[in-house]
């Protein structure tokens, strides 16, 4: 079964908002600070556009669920869940309310990592 990964507001925000950074560290490092300066030029233009340029490879652009596993489509690529181990399934929209990210991207293209809340412990 294959299923899309729709983009809601908040995620198109927080992409348009981090995307947003992103270009504009590089403008601000290309049109002041020192000229020549390869550091300067690391820390303000290249690092940030490849931080940029790499996040686009880590979309999710949807999910194919099959007895064995759960692979997550992204860029070229995808990430394979094993479901060798599941007991159950519930059905859930509510599930991940007031969740914390201990670590993960929180929203350039897309909401993914290690999250913990009081429901579901750490997941």
């Amino acid at each position: 079964m294959k299923f899309d990964a729709p983009w809601r507001l908040s995620l198109k925000l927080m992409t348009a908002f981090s995307v947003g950074i992103l270009l504009g560290i590089p403008a601000i490092g290309l049109f002041s600070g020192p000229r020549g300066n390869i550091l300067w030029i690391m820390s303000m233009v290249v690092i940030p556009l490849m931080v940029l340029v790499g996040a686009v490879f880590f979309i999710i652009r949807g999910y194919v669920l099959t007895y064995q596993k759960l692979l997550v489509r992204r860029l070229g690529w995808h990430s394979e869940l094993s479901l060798k181990n599941l007991l159950s399934v519930e059905w859930d929209p509510e599930a991940m309310k007031r969740s914390i990210r201990t670590f993960g991207n929180g929203g350039l293209f897309c909401f993914a990592g290690k999250f913990r809340n009081k429901r579901l412990g750490a997941y």
